[in-house]
């Protein structure tokens, strides 16, 4: 059985039931832009998983017509953090996913990436109480998911055979693809439309799936 060395989580959707919230969060910013609310609302669905700061230079540069303009894309940014911080950090765990922590931060490396700024989501993580129970978090900017995979490969001095990545979207399938490491699916709602791939309701049942390939390490 194949040795594993680290588990790599998702953090909205996985570990948080954070997506909702975060989508009231969007409205809160469209809102204060409501010549270019709809234009802007259209683009993030279409685009769900992008990481928000390109989302926000499309809309400055795009639909606002200022190219380049560092500044309004930062203010839109300040704008956006100081709606979804507090809900990110006051919203409820997935089912299973404080136990999950518990059982597996005492036998296996845990990482999380997520497509939150790394500042923003440090914050949050700490916030949680999550920080002590995992090795590295991985935010986007800087790190690309994919990027944050082969870093965590190199820390563990991992295969990716040897390393899984439990997420809850298109993009979180096809980052751990890009990279070969196993991916498990957790169902936090999010539509996967032609891709052919098990979900999983909660934590619970991706910890006896995770418990299984733990084995492999403790054998």
């Amino acid at each position: 059985m194949t040795v594993l060395r680290a588990i790599v989580l998702d953090f909205d959707g996985v570990l948080a039931e954070s997506n909702e919230v975060k989508e009231h969060a969007f409205e809160d910013l469209f809102a204060l832009y409501p010549l270019y609310q709809e234009d802007m609302r259209n683009y993030h669905r279409e685009h769900y998983s992008m990481p928000r700061e390109e989302k926000f230079k499309y809309y400055v540069s795009n639909f606002m017509g200022r190219k380049n303009d560092l500044a309004m894309t930062s203010t839109m940014s300040k704008q956006f953090s100081e709606f979804v911080k507090p809900l990110v950090i006051s919203a409820p765990d997935v089912p299973g996913a404080r136990e999950f922590l518990n059982e597996f931060s005492t036998k296996i490396p845990l990482y999380i990436s997520s497509v939150t700024p790394q500042s923003e989501l440090l914050e949050i993580v700490a916030a949680r109480g999550v920080a002590p129970m995992v090795q590295g978090v991985f935010g986007n900017p800087p790190w690309r998911k994919p990027d944050a995979i082969c870093e965590i490969l190199k820390r563990e001095n991992a295969d990716p055979s040897e390393v899984v990545f439990i997420g809850d979207s298109p993009s979180d399938f096809y980052s751990a693809k890009e990279v070969g490491v196993r991916f498990i699916g957790r169902d936090s709602g999010v539509l996967f439309d032609s891709i052919e791939v098990k979900l999983h309701k909660d934590l619970f049942i991706i910890s006896s799936i995770v418990r299984e390939l733990v084995k492999g390490r403790d054998d």
